[in-house]
């Protein structure tokens, strides 16, 4: 071949779409909130409680049964519109919104704010912290003898409460609609896309629940053995190597919910942290499905 038609490494690279240092820095500075995979992360769910053995569920979004009394209720403004959760316990159809069924919403946990590289519209009184991480591997040269470190100690109020939007809107959404009622859990799950960003905030959030729900209840509560216990489960939850399984946590939370799964994905697959509210389960009757299913898995954890 000669050589002066020899394309050099550059030159194919750009052909087959891989991009420069440069287009690659600037596609991670125009990062934006990679949207919900509702379809995988509902899948990923229906699989992951029949595993866990959760009593009979179906499907209440999406589902062609309901398609007409939906439509029927947005007809009749006297009428509230039919709450649609992603599931719903039982097998047979429920009536709109009646507040004795038990619903189960999923919602996938994505980069959050962390994500938001805008600096006009992010929580960040200084900045964002990943988007200078970016900034700083695209300036700065790093090694295994000088890495680069990522501080992520942020103590604002408003960065702690994003971290738990979901389980308070979705709760006081459909107890709010329903007189009440608190026959509601959340499977939080560990988006599968933009995962690099994603898993600092399910890690933000493992952290959160552990050093600022149940820590101070259980350090007013329980014995060091005990606290000595629960920072060995946070531990493991957070170190990737380490396989948590299923770890249910019966606490009197706050909030109109009754049980709260937080689900690992990728590298953190096989890690679900269930969070069991006492008070919730209380006012369920004692032969609910649910109640059966809770009282059965949450005894791994009674000592706790």
């Amino acid at each position: 071949m000669n050589n002066k038609n020899k394309k050099s490494d550059l030159e194919l690279a750009i052909e087959c779409g891989v991009p420069t240092k440069e287009e690659f820095f600037a596609r991670q500075m125009a990062q934006s909130k990679t949207e919900n995979n509702s379809g995988w992360s509902e899948n990923y769910t229906e699989e992951l409680l029949k595993e866990l053995e959760f009593p009979e569920f179906h499907r209440v979004d999406d589902n062609p049964i309901y398609k007409s009394e939906i439509k029927r209720r947005n007809r009749k403004k006297h009428l509230a519109p039919m709450l649609t959760p992603d599931f719903v316990v039982g097998i047979g159809p429920i009536d709109a919104n009646d507040p004795k069924d038990f619903y189960i919403d999923v919602n996938e946990i994505t980069e959050g704010v962390w994500g938001n590289f805008n600096d006009a519209k992010n929580k960040f009184p200084d900045g964002n912290p990943v988007k200078k991480m970016y900034q700083d591997l695209n300036d700065k040269s790093f090694t295994s003898e000088q890495p680069y470190q990522l501080l992520l100690n942020e103590l604002q109020p408003e960065l702690a409460q994003s971290l738990y939007k979901q389980i308070v809107s979705k709760s006081e959404k459909y107890s709010y609609k329903r007189n009440g009622s608190n026959r509601f859990g959340l499977v939080s799950v560990l988006a599968k896309d933009g995962f690099k960003i994603a898993q600092i905030q399910y890690l933000k959030l493992i952290i959160s629940i552990f050093e600022d729900l149940l820590d101070p209840f259980f350090l007013a509560k329980s014995a060091h053995s005990v606290c000595d216990q629960l920072r060995t489960i946070k531990l493991n939850f957070i170190n990737p190597g380490h396989k948590s399984g299923f770890v249910p946590i019966v606490c009197p939370f706050e909030g109109d919910w009754c049980f709260w799964i937080v689900s690992g994905t990728s590298v953190y697959e096989g890690d679900n942290l269930c969070l069991i509210n006492s008070r919730a389960l209380q006012g369920l009757p004692a032969d609910h499905p649910v109640a059966n299913w809770l009282k059965r898995v949450g005894k791994i954890s009674t000592a706790i």
